[in-house]
């Protein structure tokens, strides 16, 4: 087993460090946030004297430097999910200003690998959900190896979105392996359940007002019998038209999918042209694909990169019981709905 090193001039150094940590031929990138007391002087020599390239220089003062983390404090992985969606996402936009460092020693795993600066030596990257969770319990494995000081501290398993999947299938991993003192876990947003998320979604868009009479009314007819509607693999024609359409609304509208009653700023079309290509960056979670046997819609594409060749590649994303395959010639965009990380 080997680990790539420390450029020159950081070795020694175990606070806020980047580090990629899995067994070949994996590796995920680990972010460790450390916590530190606050109240402290910062020394001199940390102070940054001039920012290069800048002609006018800030007139506050700033530092960089590493921070030694606390011995005692507990441990927290975090995982974003997508899935493919990188963890740096939660400590770059989510997490602040509310820092979790502030309690904790919180841990940034990009999972899985091909996500982010996680890589695989063999570039196959076709994976499903018990592989992703293997693979991060033997990173999980290798950072407390690598960092002995946290391996008895109380650990909390947390994330958000796809991590509903992530974090208990982690999880069953973890409570196996008496030496990790699991404490806990936490997914906020979670998807746990394709089935329930999407016939979920149908009810809520309706209750709050967003389908109307007409095509409410269609959808009983064509989506329902018996007391019971079916808006996930249902094959009626006209219920998948008028599915269709809730999806055009739910998600190319330009609602603002995390609060519908607030504005979606920024104005950002679904696509966009970079280099020749195309980059899709609206929600594509909730929209339904035109495909042969692809009528549901955890089936639709989360994220599309148009490669240069002619055919368009169509990714579908990870569940519980196939593979997810994805081209290693193409890289392609997804953060939540927006366009942020690689996968």
């Amino acid at each position: 087993m080997t680990y790539p090193r420390a450029p020159p001039g950081e070795q020694g150094h175990r606070g806020a460090e980047m580090i990629r940590a899995a067994p070949l031929p994996l590796f995920l990138l680990l972010l460790l946030v450390s916590w530190a007391p606050r109240g402290e002087a910062a020394p001199d020599q940390d102070e940054i004297q001039r920012l290069l390239g800048l002609a006018k220089q800030p007139s506050f003062r700033q530092y960089s430097g590493y921070l030694k983390g606390s011995g005692s404090n507990l441990v927290v992985l975090w995982l974003n999910g997508g899935p493919g969606c990188s963890s740096l996402d939660g400590l770059l936009t989510e997490h602040v200003p509310y820092s979790w460092n502030l309690i904790a020693n919180v841990l940034y795993l990009e999972s899985p690998a091909g996500v982010g600066f996680s890589y695989s030596d063999d570039k196959f990257y076709a994976t499903n959900d018990t592989e992703v969770a293997q693979s991060n319990f033997e990173a999980l494995q290798d950072f407390f190896h690598l960092f002995l000081e946290y391996k008895n501290n109380k650990l909390f398993l947390t994330g958000e979105s796809y991590a509903g999947i992530y974090i208990p299938t982690l999880a069953v991993l973890v409570m196996q392996d008496p030496s990790m003192n699991l404490q806990g876990l936490a997914v906020g947003n979670g998807l746990s359940s394709h089935e329930q998320n999407d016939n979920s979604l149908v009810y809520f868009a309706y209750y709050h007002g967003l389908l109307g009479n007409r095509l409410w009314s269609s959808l009983q007819t064509h989506c329902c019998s018996q007391n019971k509607c079916n808006f996930y693999d249902n094959k009626d024609p006209e219920c998948v038209t008028s599915l269709q359409e809730v999806a055009r609304i739910v998600g190319s509208s330009g609602l603002n999918i995390y609060n519908l009653y607030a504005p979606c700023a920024g104005g950002v079309p679904s696509h966009f042209r970079y280099e020749k290509d195309t980059v899709v960056v609206q929600d594509l979670g909730n929209i339904f694909t035109r495909l042969p046997l692809k009528r549901t819609w955890h089936q639709g594409i989360k994220c599309a990169w148009t490669p240069p060749a002619p055919t368009r590649q169509l990714l579908p994303p990870t569940s519980t019981t196939r593979t997810c395959g994805r081209p290693s010639t193409s890289r392609n965009s997804c953060r939540n709905g927006t366009c942020a990380t690689f996968w």
